[in-house]
């Protein structure tokens, strides 16, 4: 593969900047949500910030699609050369933590305005799509936020609440409602919610959050271990099984130890029949893996947004305000969420298997969310680009 360095890059040549080729279901649903969704259009090619300087997976069979090696310096200098540059996805800015990992928020937060005014220095382009925002309470959190977002020339936000808060922040900021980029996928993809679980077994899926984001003594693996306790109530009968989804399997909030604890603790102690599924860099394996559940309780942002967009009913687990506000943006019922604390105290088994036999699903049409997410390809091109534009 020849390096995006080693040639002049045409004007709209974008670097595309997150967190890309590494193993998170989110991160990779988000880059292939972007780059089918530029199918349609000539007017950007993708040059991608990456882990390891490779294509990610999900994206390397496109056309118009470039890697380099993520890194602070070298993406300053890319965007210096290449003018344009696009910020993708994720719920970065927030100051939803504590102690050293705040600080390594700060500087992702950070991140963001050096690379966003490297590309603003030349009079190119920033974009953040699908962004979100928020909590945000301390004051470097805050401050960065309120600078930096004025750089970008659109933001796309995913949410209401996000831009409710970036409002609040910024009010100058030029923002526009819009939705997830994962919900561009391919309608190939997609079709997957057609597919109905055949086995008479009850079949649950749970994707649980390594990483805590509010105060408490107990570990993950605390949080988590009674939710055990229902689901024996709930497959115990039929002899189903429980199906445990790693969404994120590095770094310092990766899921992988405490699903692996889990799966042996639920094991153990409550006779569960338990899986680990664990292709956290293929969000398209993963979406037909959902398809499979006749419920998924999903804690991860996206673990509720592919649930979501595969059809399957779902009971979502606010362990971050972020969950809350897609609960809230895709009209999940109040009987579908479930906060950490039901966890502790014994979630509902009869509730969630109403959820699954009949299900109280999202108000938000596929089809609406869709046509909103089209804001972001939008941003891009500059034109009017519909949701059947995106399809096609």
């Amino acid at each position: 593969m020849r390096s995006a360095d080693d040639r002049r890059e045409p004007q709209r040549t974008f670097l595309v900047v997150g967190h890309f080729g590494g193993p998170n279901v989110g991160d990779e649903a988000m880059l292939l949500g972007l780059v089918e969704g530029l199918r349609v259009s000539s007017a950007a090619r993708l040059v991608i910030s990456t882990k390891t300087g490779e294509i990610p997976p999900a994206v390397v069979a496109f056309d118009g699609v470039e890697a380099c090696k993520r890194g602070i310096v070298s993406d300053v200098a890319r965007a210096i050369r290449l003018r344009n540059v696009i910020f993708c996805g994720g719920t970065h800015f927030h100051d939803a933590f504590t102690g050293l990992r705040l600080w390594y928020q700060y500087l992702s937060l950070a991140r963001y305005v050096a690379i966003s005014a490297a590309a603003k220095l030349r009079g190119g382009q920033a974009l953040w799509l699908g962004m979100g925002f928020g909590p945000l309470h301390t004051r470097p959190g805050r401050l960065l936020c309120r600078y930096a977002t004025l750089l970008p020339d659109e933001i796309v936000v995913r949410d209401s609440a996000s831009l409710v808060w970036l409002r609040e922040i910024q009010p100058e900021a030029r923002a526009t409602l819009g939705f997830d980029l994962a919900a561009l996928m391919s309608d190939d993809y997609r079709r997957v919610s057609s597919v109905t679980p055949s086995s008479d077994r009850l079949v649950v899926g749970v994707a649980p959050a390594g990483v805590v984001h509010f105060p408490t003594e107990l570990t993950a693996i605390e949080l988590y271990k009674p939710l055990g306790r229902t689901l024996a109530e709930l497959v115990g009968r039929s002899g189903g099984i429980v199906r445990i989804f790693v969404f994120s399997g590095g770094g310092i909030d990766s899921d992988r130890a405490l699903v692996t604890a889990l799966e042996r603790t639920w094991r153990e102690d409550y006779s569960l029949d338990c899986e680990i599924l664990d292709r956290p860099d293929d969000p398209v394996w993963v979406m037909k893996e959902i398809s499979l559940c006749d419920v998924m309780i999903a804690a991860r942002y996206h673990s509720v947004m592919l649930s979501y967009l595969t059809g399957r009913p779902t009971v979502a687990l606010a362990y971050h305000t972020k969950v809350d506000q897609l609960a809230d943006e895709i009209g999940l019922p109040d009987q579908a969420r479930l906060s950490l604390a039901n966890l502790r105290d014994g979630a509902d088994a009869d509730t969630i298997r109403t959820i699954a036999s009949c299900g109280r699903r999202p108000s938000l049409s596929l089809s609406d969310a869709r046509a909103r997410a089209a804001a972001n390809i939008r941003a891009i091109t500059g034109a009017w680009v519909t949701a059947g534009d995106v399809a096609a």
